[in-house]
């Protein structure tokens, strides 16, 4: 089972979190799938519109899988990662076609980065926003100023 599910499906690229026991948490291929999807979107002139969702109805993204954390060996591997973060996030900022972030339940820190550098967020009633990371893991993520201009 694939845990990142990426199909075009006429003018619309899904991309599907697809790690439901873990509540989506991202691993680095997820990471780089994110990317791959981004680049997909804008060389496929066919494709209108990327949508970015979580499988199993509980979790959009529930953040990085942090048990990846234990190979860090010292500080550089948590500039390295945050600095990776922050190129997939731009990059999914400057997809040329507009970006939906299909939320369910939760979404908290990675995820609720992801779904904020998307430009429409869909979510059902009661679902819950969070950055944990901020008092947890002592670092916290930004957002560029400047999105640019998309139009539907």
């Amino acid at each position: 089972m694939s845990e990142l599910i990426v199909t075009a499906d006429g003018p619309v690229l899904r991309v599907v979190f697809n790690r439901p026991a873990q509540h989506n948490a991202l691993t680095w291929a997820m990471w780089d799938g994110l990317y791959d999807a981004c680049e997909r979107a804008d060389a496929d002139p066919g494709i209108k519109l990327l949508t970015i969702s979580g499988a199993g109805g509980r979790a959009f993204v529930s953040g990085t899988d942090i048990s990846q954390f234990a190979d860090f060996t010292d500080g550089a591997d948590g500039i390295a990662y945050e600095r990776k973060v922050q190129g997939i996030i731009d990059r999914l900022e400057r997809v040329k076609v507009p970006t939906v972030a299909v939320v369910q339940d939760y979404r908290v820190g990675a995820g609720l980065i992801v779904a904020a550098a998307c430009d429409l967020r869909l979510a059902v009633s009661g679902s819950s926003f969070g950055v944990p990371i901020a008092r947890t893991l002592g670092n916290c993520r930004s957002i560029s100023p400047s999105r640019g201009d998309r139009r539907l």
